[in-house]
């Protein structure tokens, strides 16, 4: 035991070797930047490129409501009505609809 105690009490009383800290890596301001454009180009890229999925897979329709216009004054006002709650909430359709319905009931009270 006074063995360990004296090889301990040596130990404690030699000085901690001193660890020299690395150089830090400097980086260079022109090449920080150009990593930043670079992320900003390959962002763009990915982005365009989704897009064109996007569009290649969906093709869009043509505005059906601008190409064939329905005619307000034939339908009757009970017709328009069950038509506009048919269609989709934001559509073309419904909304010449509602501003046809809106133009004749007006022509209508004058």
């Amino acid at each position: 035991m006074q063995e360990t105690v004296h090889l301990a009490t040596e130990v404690m009383r030699s000085p901690a070797p001193t660890v020299e800290v690395p150089n830090q890596i400097h980086r260079l301001a022109w090449r920080h930047r150009a990593e930043q454009v670079l992320a900003l180009a390959a962002s763009f890229v990915i982005g365009v490129g989704l897009t064109a999925l996007v569009i290649h897979a969906n093709p869009r329709r043509g505005n059906v409501a601008a190409v064939n216009p329905p005619t307000i004054a034939k339908i009757q006002p009970a017709l328009v009505k069950g038509k506009i709650e048919s269609l989709p909430f934001w559509s073309n359709q419904r909304i010449y609809l509602l501003a046809s319905a809106a133009a004749n009931s007006k022509e209508n009270a004058q």
